[in-house]
């Protein structure tokens, strides 16, 4: 789930009517449902008059997108939300989370996972120039921006 308090959400792909509450009582609050489906890299939008977010996930087969809105500091104070959902044994959600004020250009265009699943790597893609993330689940995360910087974490521990 990703929620965020701006005035609306949208999907770059098409949706239906979704009714929330088949999901079980932990969502009775969310309202206005829509769902769709992709195998595609996916752009939700949160638009305001200030600022918009676009979050960015990467392309998966059999991915579910749904959208709605949910309760913020009451059940009467509503914020759109979008929540993703994949089958399989072996399924990898990136995403990356661009603002930007509205009226302008997001910067970021696609995010794509390459390599094998124990030790992936993220490609963000900002207009033709592309940040790799590559992860070894146990030791260590490697940033290269394509600015040539090169960022490290070791020792990371679960």
């Amino acid at each position: 789930y990703y929620h965020n308090t701006g005035q609306s959400v949208e999907a770059d792909l098409d949706m239906t009517p979704f009714d929330w509450k088949k999901y079980g009582s932990g969502t009775v609050h969310i309202l206005n449902g829509s769902s769709g489906g992709t195998d595609e890299s996916t752009r939700i939008v949160f638009s305001d008059k200030k600022l918009s977010t676009q979050v960015l996930m990467n392309a998966d087969s059999n991915t579910r997108v749904y959208l709605g809105d949910g309760p913020f500091k009451s059940v009467q104070n509503r914020v759109p939300l979008v929540m993703f959902s994949r089958q399989g044994n072996d399924v990898i959600f990136a995403a990356v989370i661009e603002p930007k004020p509205t009226g302008t250009d997001f910067g970021l265009t696609k995010i794509a996972v390459s390599g094998q699943k124990n030790c992936p790597e993220i490609l963000i893609d900002r207009g033709g120039n592309v940040d790799k993330v590559s992860l070894d689940p146990f030791t260590r995360i490697d940033i290269a921006l394509s600015s040539g910087i090169l960022l490290s974490v070791d020792g990371i521990q679960h």
